[in-house]
């Protein structure tokens, strides 16, 4: 998936072990281990005194977020040869934090008579894979014409010329059925994508297409500030747990940029008709995508 984590530290309560519990520990992850937000695998054993403990539970600020399985740990037979249930003490807790904030501490417990007696924490930060890349990303600028309008395309021209970022590509989508754009397209090394009427299909057709660490969504017609990549840029690296910046609101949506790794959990444009790029800019704020009207569109003429 596209969201990627980050595990900044474990920390074992050795006072807490020692106070409540025959011993325990976290085994893994370890600090700096990276992997898929979606599955933040947690390994390690817990012992209490009068056997293994009732259940082991991860939590956020005392919402459990997920409950863990016992399994065998043979080598702690060895260790506590008095307890029967030594060797099922070992546990596995898998925890979904895509949803959790871009950094968090998350706390490992052990559950004895009822009471939650917390053993170890976490600390975690989420980030999109590719968020800090490089200082220069790839940006993909994709330029949105529905109606073969060569008049909209070219108005859109000057602004993506005059962009202060330096590392771009620019793809005109088209229906299908249109004309081919302006001749000095192509000599510009400007790409025209043609992948049938439908809008979703098209705009999916333009992120397959593009190489971009970043994409750029543009309706024909608009012109951008010279700063927009620059501060689009600038805006997703000071957030690494943003998916994209939307330039809009619910009205309607004047330019978005996303990163491309964000599309593997937004699975791109769906059939939206022509709110498409609304429907989808409602569904990346929902994963934290930053929303500043009036960021990346000087206007349309």
């Amino acid at each position: 998936m596209g969201q990627l984590l980050e595990v900044l530290a474990v920390e074992v309560d050795e006072a807490v072990v020692e106070a409540a519990l025959l011993g325990g520990n976290v085994d893994s992850p370890q600090p700096g281990r990276r992997m898929a937000a979606s599955g933040l695998e947690i390994g390690g054993w817990a012992l209490a005194p009068r056997g293994r403990p009732e259940a082991i539970e991860v939590s956020l600020q005392g919402r459990v977020l997920a409950r863990g399985a016992w399994h065998h740990r043979g080598d702690l037979t060895a260790a506590f040869p008095d307890q029967e249930e030594a060797s099922e003490a070992g546990f596995e807790v898998v925890v979904d934090a895509s949803r959790l904030p871009a950094e968090a501490e998350i706390e490992v417990s052990a559950r004895l008579d009822g009471d939650a007696i917390t053993f170890a924490r976490l600390r975690l930060r989420r980030y999109w894979r590719g968020a800090a890349a490089t200082a220069t990303p790839l940006v993909s600028i994709v330029v949105v014409d529905g109606s073969g309008d060569d008049a909209a395309v070219a108005r859109s021209l000057p602004g993506i010329g005059a962009q202060r970022h330096p590392a771009t590509e620019v793809l005109v989508l088209r229906p299908s059925t249109a004309a081919s754009g302006p001749g000095e397209l192509e000599e510009n090394g400007i790409r025209e994508v043609a992948a049938g009427l439908n809008g979703t299909t098209l705009r999916n057709e333009g992120i397959r297409q593009s190489n971009g660490e970043l994409i750029l969504f543009l309706p024909a017609g608009s012109r951008l500030t010279p700063d927009a990549l620059a501060l689009g840029v600038e805006m997703l690296a000071r957030k690494p747990s943003a998916p994209g910046v939307i330039d809009g609101d619910r009205g309607g949506i004047a330019a978005a940029v996303y990163r491309r790794s964000a599309f593997e959990e937004l699975e791109g444009f769906v059939d939206g008709g022509s709110d498409c790029d609304l429907e989808l800019a409602i569904r990346a704020q929902r994963l934290e995508a930053l929303v500043t009207p009036g960021a990346f569109v000087a206007g349309e003429d």
